[in-house]
């Protein structure tokens, strides 16, 4: 990890995962990368939740053409650059 990083959590999609929805979580030298779920974008639509609020939740982070996947990772740390 890059020096003066403690902590880092969040999403993150990988090119040699594409359907994966992935949890990167570090603390110190110590890195996880687990595995969520699928991306919105692999399932289909008529197995998404049903309710009206979490569909629009979907699909506020909808981006063609590569639908919900991105990546959303929060670093916590002292004089980073």
């Amino acid at each position: 990890p890059p020096q003066g990083l403690l902590r880092c959590k969040g999403y993150v999609w990988l090119p040699t995962r594409m359907e994966h929805l992935l949890l990167l979580s570090g603390a110190g030298p110590v890195m996880e990368l687990e595995p969520l779920g699928m991306w919105w974008v692999v399932v289909p639509q008529e197995r998404w939740p049903k309710d009206p609020e979490q569909r629009r939740e979907i699909k506020s982070r909808w981006r063609s053409p590569y639908g919900d996947r991105r990546q959303e990772i929060v670093l916590i740390g002292q004089d980073l650059d």
